[in-house]
């Protein structure tokens, strides 16, 4: 396992573009059955799964049957990491830091990323973190004094919190934002000229004592969407399902949490899925602009309401399109081919005509063009 120049992860050679769930784990959901949950999730369009702890011999036969690639816990060198895990295939990367920086300096990182590779070549490493303070605000990131501890970052993006209808129910695609531009700019600033994959982290969850309600269908859409388009080489969820907070005494509700968010989920992995022979094929320069041509310009943190990135794949080309406002805008893309472009799973088209497009975005929508 490697990363491309670009981030992108690499299998045997081969772009790989995971779509992931933390915590899979026997429950309810499930009939608390591993095979069973491997399958649901197989089925729901996921190609990637975690376990904390040592994942048992159960869990790593469930991913083989199931050919589901892994990322578990190295923070140690054991006679079992050395005599089993090592030569499992199915284990992608070594996750050597969770909330990071509360738990280690960045040499310790390091020293850890540097042991595991001495006897693991063959795999990269990642870490989980939330973004923290932005460099925009000209303070360092959580992740800044970290980059190169691992080859993967994986931003703990979770903006949805307080009461339902709060100030972070209309910011959060601009959080997602946000943070995908940070973590861009401390690779620039802080890194070592080697490429650092990034597996945005997308809250699937409610609970503990700061989310204290669930995101929406359509937030928790244009999450997983805007952080495709600002640079994810991967999307996960936190998380499969939910704990019990002894401390303040509330249950926390994950992924699995009702089967009709568990359909929000399934839907967004699938279509991700679908696009993969896209989002795994390097960025083309000379990318589509963006004018607003109705409604709010901006989003409540300033960047454009609506942001796009083109990728291409043989003789078709996708342009993946979210409006991060939480108002209804109309939107024109220039410097588009073709004379028409159709809008998948919506079943309609929309007409280019010299080369410029226009649509409507209601609330943080997402239009995914293919011609």
């Amino acid at each position: 396992v490697t990363l491309r120049g670009d981030g992108m992860t690499l299998v045997d050679g081969k772009p790989f573009f995971p779509i992931g769930l933390y915590s899979v784990c026997k429950r309810e959901f499930n009939g608390h059955n591993l095979d069973r949950a491997f399958a649901e999730i197989r089925k729901g369009g996921f190609n990637f799964v975690h376990t904390y702890g040592q994942a048992s011999d159960e869990f790593l036969e469930c991913a083989r049957k199931y050919d589901m690639q892994i990322w578990i816990s190295a923070k140690r060198i054991t006679d079992r990491f050395l005599n089993k895990l090592c030569d499992n295939s199915n284990i992608l990367a070594w996750y050597l830091g969770d909330d990071t920086s509360d738990v280690m300096s960045a040499e310790e990182l390091l020293s850890l990323d540097s042991l595991v590779k001495a006897y693991d070549p063959t795999r990269i490493s990642c870490q989980a973190d939330p973004v923290g303070t932005t460099t925009l605000l000209n303070q360092q990131s959580r992740y800044a004094n970290y980059v190169v501890g691992t080859d993967v970052f994986m931003p703990e993006i979770y903006p949805v919190r307080g009461k339902d209808g709060d100030e972070t129910d209309r910011t959060c695609v601009a959080k997602t934002i946000s943070d995908m531009k940070c973590f861009a700019s401390d690779v620039r600033m802080y890194g070592d000229d080697r490429p650092r994959g990034c597996w945005a982290i997308i809250q699937g969850f409610k609970g503990w004592h700061l989310w204290h309600h669930f995101p929406s269908k359509e937030q928790l859409y244009a999450m997983a969407w805007a952080s495709v388009v600002h640079g994810a080489h991967g999307v996960v969820w936190y998380t499969y399902g939910g704990f019990y907070d002894k401390e303040n005494k509330r249950q926390n509700e994950g992924v699995t949490s009702t089967p009709e968010r568990w359909g929000w989920f399934c839907e967004t992995a699938t279509r991700l899925k679908e696009l993969t022979p896209f989002l795994v094929e390097r960025t083309p320069s000379g990318q589509p602009a963006v004018e607003i041509v109705e409604g709010e310009k901006c989003d409540p943190f300033g960047y454009p309401s609506v942001s796009c990135l083109m990728k291409r794949c043989g003789k078709e080309t996708v342009l993946i399109a979210v409006n991060s406002s939480p108002t209804v805008v109309k939107a024109r893309f220039s410097s588009l081919s073709g004379v028409e472009a159709k809008v998948l799973w919506e079943a309609r088209m929309v007409p280019v005509k010299g080369g410029l497009m226009d649509d409507s975005f209601r609330p943080f929508a997402v239009h995914v063009y293919k011609w």
